[in-house]
């Protein structure tokens, strides 16, 4: 009686998405385009991000994004389709279209809101604290900007980034790079 049990709780255990990594990567990120629009008091971001890639393999069918603390609202292809996508374990898996040949460049749009918990981080004043300005920044070097934009975020694939960012009145925005 045991045995049969055992079989049935393993049949139920969801299993764990590949690993995304230098090995399993098959594309490389080359532009990056942000626009976003924090909502401080919220904790929240907005955006589309504007991902362009080559295929790293002949068929490429299947984007893999790291992706945390987000919810995705809808992604499009260069042509404006729209694409069918999963999350799981922290994987963001968008289905494209119809296979790219190796070094075919695509752009992909993904709308979405992350309440980040590491890689963008919030300030507002409070009762305890009334004169903390209200402010956000992200430190997201390492493996953090995953928290708050949809990206493959390891340190081993270089690209540029553009960022437009929304704020309200009198926030200004500063920048380096």
């Amino acid at each position: 009686r045991i045995l049969p049990l055992f079989f049935v709780l393993c049949a139920a255990l969801p299993a764990v998405a590949e690993p995304l990594d230098a090995t399993t990567r098959d594309f490389d990120q080359i532009h990056l385009d942000l626009s976003v629009e924090p909502h401080l008091r919220k904790g929240t971001v907005d955006g589309p991000a504007k991902l362009t890639f080559p295929a790293l393999r002949a068929g490429f069918r299947r984007l893999r994004l790291h992706s945390v603390d987000t919810t995705v609202l809808c992604v499009t292809d260069s042509t404006g389709r729209l694409l069918g996508w999963t999350g799981r374990d922290g994987i963001l898996a968008i289905d494209l279209a119809a296979p790219l040949a190796k070094g075919t460049e695509e752009t992909l749009t993904i709308a979405y809101r992350s309440k980040p918990t590491s890689g963008l981080w919030f300030h507002a004043p409070t009762k305890e604290h009334p004169h903390v300005p209200l402010s956000v920044y992200s430190q997201g070097q390492g493996t953090n900007n995953r928290h708050w934009i949809p990206c493959y975020d390891l340190p081993d694939d270089r690209l540029t980034v553009a960022t437009h960012v929304t704020v309200e009145d009198p926030l200004k925005t500063v920048a380096n790079g």
